[in-house]
């Protein structure tokens, strides 16, 4: 019984900290696609010759869509094999 009621708590703490390093990754993830659309953005306006208004709000700046593609999907598809026959 101890045998399992100690793996039960390893198992437990794995998982706990694989939850703690994706939520870890997704507030990165996300600080990072923010500065990112922030420079895209600063950039479109730059080779249109505007400047930067400050009425320009981060709600605003959330639902601007990025034009990035690769953004929407993987890198690799998951029901593609990674090699063929």
């Amino acid at each position: 019984m101890s045998l399992i009621s100690g793996v039960w708590m390893a198992s437990n703490e794995a998982y706990q900290g694989l939850a703690l390093r994706l939520i870890q990754q997704e507030a990165k993830r996300l600080q990072l696609r923010g500065s990112f659309d922030a420079h895209e953005i600063a950039e479109h306006l730059r080779a249109n010759g505007k400047q930067i208004q400050p009425s320009i709000s981060s709600k605003d700046l959330k639902r601007e869509s990025s034009r990035v593609s690769s953004r929407n999907r993987s890198l690799r598809p998951v029901t593609k094999p990674t090699f063929a026959n």
